[in-house]
């Protein structure tokens, strides 16, 4: 729960949290930039954000790039991230849900949000740009992202960073491929030189 300063998260995994006051994983209450981390089945069983929650009214923007967020769950707004007032940049990353009926994965009620090139479960079923999803900043899609075995997160190894990670991509997923140029390394540190996939893998 930081309140001053800047908040980075940087290749990190936040899996199988749960509260039953707002934010599964994360509530920031400053500037916070996240990247190349994975938000897994994080569960607020009374309020907002289900894996986030971010209520920057300190000043300076957010920033969540490089990341995947998968089947969070809020029993209020924002499954996977509820903002508050700030203003939060999100790009080339993934929010899915395998559940149909789940509430919206992005919810912005006050500040701005601006995604781009990103994967956003649903997105086409609400209205862009405005409303509480913000702003579409261009190349947004709900495809599935085909995971490799979204049934196992962590993989038969039982170690997150590896090989078997589930949420990694399958060869045919269209996430692949799809961000700008960039050298360095995914989550599970294989190195990227020229266009990396979306998400933290």
């Amino acid at each position: 729960y930081p309140v001053t300063g800047v908040l980075n998260i940087i290749n990190c995994i936040f899996d199988n949290n749960s509260t039953g006051t707002s934010s599964g994983a994360v509530y920031a209450v400053c500037e916070t930039h996240i990247s190349h981390s994975v938000f897994h089945h994080n569960v607020t069983t009374l309020n907002d954000g289900g894996a986030l929650t971010i209520n920057n009214s300190v000043g300076g923007f957010s920033s969540i790039d490089h990341s995947t967020f998968y089947n969070n769950t809020a029993a209020g707004n924002g499954d996977s991230i509820y903002g508050g007032a700030t203003d939060l940049r999100v790009n080339e990353s993934i929010f899915w849900t395998s559940n149909p009926s789940a509430n919206v994965v992005i919810y912005q009620p006050a500040g701005s949000i601006t995604s781009t090139n990103c994967i956003i479960s649903s997105a086409n079923s609400f209205a862009w740009p405005g409303g509480f999803w913000g702003t579409d900043g261009g190349n947004n899609t709900d495809v599935d992202p085909l995971f490799s075995n979204s049934s196992n997160a962590v993989g038969p190894d039982g170690l997150w960073f590896t090989m078997d990670d589930g949420l990694r991509l399958q060869e045919t997923s269209p996430a692949l491929n799809k961000t700008s140029t960039f050298v360095g390394a995914d989550i599970a540190n294989n190195d990227f030189v020229g266009p990396a996939d979306l998400g933290a893998y």
